[in-house]
């Protein structure tokens, strides 16, 4: 009913995730014995970031990463031609992209392989929460989203403003 095509594609496939998850397991403990804790690891986060995990990502990453692009609306942006704004455009959002990326391999080397949380017996369950905590709790994510938004899409003082005032009525 299979192919043997496709039998070998998925054996190996899962063979080489197995191997992927030793790999990540001595990252994690090789992480343990050079840092004293995740607070200890965090405080190198980006001196970590720029000299391991973007280098490991490739040439490319660290070329978008060292990449400087002035923001829409400066006096370089304004000044530049409109195939040039395209491409500092293009590499905001690989710059965006990538960095996504390597906090995302930062923090699986921090919270899965070397310090993860240690798993209480009975709590798979997630905590439910109110409404209006809930609302409080996302709506203050999106706005400092959009406080650390390096080169937004849209106009983002406009939105947290909007997000601001939707923060007051949850908290009337």
């Amino acid at each position: 009913m299979f192919s043997d095509n496709l039998k070998n594609a998925v054996k190996d496939a899962i063979s080489t995730e197995k191997t992927c998850e030793k790999k990540w397991k001595k990252v994690g403990d090789i992480a343990k014995q050079d840092f004293a804790s995740a607070l200890a690891f965090d405080e190198v986060k980006q001196a970590f970031l720029d000299e391991v995990i973007y280098p490991a990502m490739g040439d490319e990453t660290v070329k978008v990463m060292k990449m400087v692009v002035p923001r829409k609306g400066t006096k370089d942006w304004n000044a530049a031609s409109q195939t040039q704004q395209d491409a500092w455009a293009a590499f905001g959002k690989a710059k965006v992209t990538e960095r996504g990326k390597g906090h995302s391999y930062f923090s699986r080397i921090r919270d899965v392989y070397a310090w993860p949380e240690p798993k209480v017996e009975g709590d798979d369950k997630p905590k439910a929460r109110d409404l209006k905590t809930r609302f409080n709790e996302d709506l203050a994510a999106l706005i400092k989203a959009g406080q650390n938004a390096e080169h937004p899409p849209f106009d983002v003082g406009m939105v947290i403003g909007h997000l601001e005032s939707a923060l007051k009525y949850v908290n009337k």
